[in-house]
């Protein structure tokens, strides 16, 4: 550790470094940052980290107990290409000032327990994720919420236009559900994404490919296969840089996964695969080149599917996206690329590739909570043997009656939190997840809840205004 630290006190030296930035994570899974000039940081402060107030974080320290620390994590180092003086960047874990250890409620601490848990059972050794992430950039947002006043309006040249008389029409504008894989000049952000790709490559973060999406200012970009941590800091770099580029062309990005009444949502698809020994547990001959392990592991999923969707749609704007998401069913599809599913195990030739499609979290989730809360329900299934292969059917010849009586998701946060207290027994095991954590989020997601089911609705006037 000391070699790396001074591998760090030299690199600032010589790059004449102005600024170190300390970056860490909340429960609700927001990028914080402490900054210094780099003339204050020394081996030993990178090794004992620094001393914050922990006090204004909802879900962690109250007034009386405030103090944590920031303990940098030193193989996350780089730097920021978007700030004006040159800054290093350090992700930083989190500890107790009291007892200096790591601190139950952060996120890349649950992160390194649920590997190290994973080991522990003997299931597996390590687990890779790839992320498909989707957002909206707008070119304006306005939101007022207000006693007496409440609204939002969005707009975008890339918005179908109503109308013969709109002036200085190109006509290059995009149907709603049409946009998909579309080329300049009806995509017109192609370049702004080229320069979010660039960006995150000088971060460490690899994207694989990026495209237009059907609906009109949305977008996706896949990001390479990583290990579980490694992952989770990768999308909070990802959401950074997103936002930054979009700012810098005076837009706006949001990954809401439902700002709009007109389209599919947006989300993140998680390719989850677990090894042993460089082997693949998935693979195998129980169903279409798959293990009986990928199968009770998505039944763990399935069972858990209630408690899971707090933490991984841990928003009310997410169940917008689920309830238009095809009746928001968890049924499991053939492995024949279906997505209109809310999981599936996608047809692979490589055995090396075996792994499970996970369609419905957000980003509105912790990025490090949603992957683990997946993981841990899928390790019960295995060690339980949940078997779901009655739920394996053709999606295409489905008829309304048996999806009726498929398992689904929630419909809200309140039920998912309902159902997060009391089927949470399953996050706990190896001591991943405790109930202090989990209560705590419930307190301050429910605060939200309630928000909402207070507040009238633009809509709710013009249902029963008049009545």
């Amino acid at each position: 550790m000391i070699d790396e630290a001074n591998k760090i006190i030299q690199k600032i030296k010589q790059e004449d470094i102005k600024f170190v930035d300390f970056r860490f994570t909340d429960l609700k899974g927001k990028f914080h940052h402490i900054s210094m000039d780099s003339f204050l940081i020394s081996a030993e402060l990178l090794l004992n980290g620094i001393l914050f107030d922990a006090s204004s974080i909802e879900g962690w320290k109250s007034v009386k107990l405030s103090n944590l620390v920031l303990m940098p994590d030193l193989k996350t180092m780089h730097i920021d290409p978007f700030y004006a003086q040159s800054t290093m960047v350090l992700i930083c874990d989190i500890y107790d000032s009291i007892n200096n250890k790591p601190y139950s409620k952060d996120p890349r601490h649950i992160a390194k327990k649920a590997i190290e848990y994973l080991k522990n059972t003997k299931i597996g050794d390590k687990i890779l994720l790839e992320m498909e992430t989707e957002f909206f950039i707008f070119d304006s947002v306005n939101f007022k919420v207000l006693p007496e006043e409440a609204g939002f309006a969005l707009e975008s040249s890339e918005f179908p236009l109503i109308g013969l008389n709109i002036e200085r029409n190109t006509g290059n504008n995009i149907d709603r559900n049409n946009g998909g894989y579309t080329l300049p000049p009806q995509d017109r952000l192609h370049d702004m994404r080229s320069e979010i790709v660039t960006s995150l490559k000088n971060m460490g973060v690899i994207v694989t490919k990026y495209h237009h999406k059907e609906n009109p200012a949305q977008h996706v970009m896949s990001l390479q296969f990583d290990t579980l941590l490694h992952s989770s800091d990768n999308i909070q770099k990802y959401k950074y840089a997103v936002r930054q580029v979009a700012d810098s062309y005076c837009k706006t990005a949001s990954f809401m996964p439902k700002p709009t009444n007109s389209n599919n949502g947006s989300g993140i698809h998680l390719n989850m695969s677990i090894h042993k020994n460089e082997i693949p547990i998935f693979a195998g001959d129980a169903y279409e080149g798959f293990s009986n392990n990928c199968l009770y592991y998505i039944g763990g999923i399935i069972k858990h599917s209630k408690a899971i969707n707090a933490l991984t749609n841990s928003s009310t704007n997410s169940y917008r996206r689920l309830l238009y998401f095809n009746d928001s069913q968890i049924q499991l599809g053939y492995p024949n690329n279906n997505r209109s599913v809310s999981f599936r195990i996608p047809f692979d030739k490589k055995i090396s590739d075996k792994q499970i499609n996970i369609r419905f979290p957000d980003l509105t989730s912790n990025p490090y909570l949603a992957p683990i809360a997946i993981l841990m329900a899928g390790l019960d299934g295995i060690k339980n043997q949940i078997n779901p292969r009655k739920n394996i059917k053709n999606t295409s010849k489905i008829y309304q009656k048996e999806l009726i009586k498929s398992p689904k998701m929630c419909n809200s946060l309140r039920e998912s939190l309902e159902n997060l207290d009391k089927d949470r027994d399953f996050l706990k095991e190896g001591n991943v997840f405790d109930d202090d954590l989990i209560d705590s989020f419930i307190e301050f997601k429910m605060k939200e809840v309630m928000r909402l089911e207070k507040s009238p609705s633009p809509i709710e006037f013009e249902m029963y205004y008049s009545i």
